[in-house]
């Protein structure tokens, strides 16, 4: 009887080894495919990043050359979550080089392929200021009318703003104004355009209430 129960209890435990290494088996078999996939993202992630540092290290020290380059390249494989702002870098790199026609077209892409992207309002600046080169001020002031009711942050509010103030004093014609009242639906914005507007207000000030959001 004893022998019994002690061959009972070997059996339990050898069916408990046997579940325990087909256990390690698997959890062996799926770091051997799942690591070495995190680690190359990982990897790869890391290497957008760090081209993209340095193509924003070129633009800013003027070799925009250089920096078109780096992002060309980079653009031509898939880049995820880092594409949106690959191809925002390359449309202000286009525009310093004066590649006009480019600048155009990427700026339309982006437009195409990320309506929803935060850097939508990059473009439309962009855009305003390729109107204002081209002598369409009326084109720019709506370009940057419509970055700036996307702006998301204090800085590039400044420099919209800024935008702004220098096309109004390019003599906008009131028929614009009237335009963009028709269809602005925004409250605020709404009473920044009608100060704007006001022919009885000194130039200077009603652009200052325009920026009292």
């Amino acid at each position: 009887m004893k022998v019994f129960k002690i061959r009972k209890i070997f059996h339990f435990l050898k069916i408990d080894l046997i579940l325990q290494k087909r256990l390690m088996k698997n959890i062996i078999f799926f770091l051997f495919f799942i690591v070495p996939v995190f680690s190359q993202n990982w990897f790869q992630s890391r290497l957008i990043q760090k081209q993209l540092d340095m193509a924003v290290d070129h633009f800013n020290e003027d070799r925009f050359a250089t920096s078109e380059t780096i992002l060309s390249k980079l653009l031509e494989k898939p880049l995820g979550a880092y594409e949106a702002t690959a191809r925002i870098l390359l449309l202000k790199t286009t525009y310093a080089l004066r590649k006009i026609d480019k600048t155009k077209e990427i700026g339309r892409e982006f437009l195409q392929s990320f309506p929803a992207d935060q850097h939508i309002k990059d473009v439309f600046l962009k855009f305003g200021d390729i109107f204002i080169d081209e002598g369409n001020f009326g084109s720019a002031f709506r370009m940057y009318i419509r970055a700036r009711t996307l702006a998301n942050d204090d800085e590039f509010l400044t420099l919209i703003d800024e935008r702004i103030l220098q096309t109004i004093q390019l003599n906008i014609a009131p028929e614009i104004i009237t335009e963009l009242l028709m269809v602005e639906t925004v409250t605020d914005q709404r009473l920044s355009l009608i100060h704007i507007s006001e022919p009885t207000r000194p130039r200077l000030i009603s652009y200052a209430v325009f920026c009292l959001k």
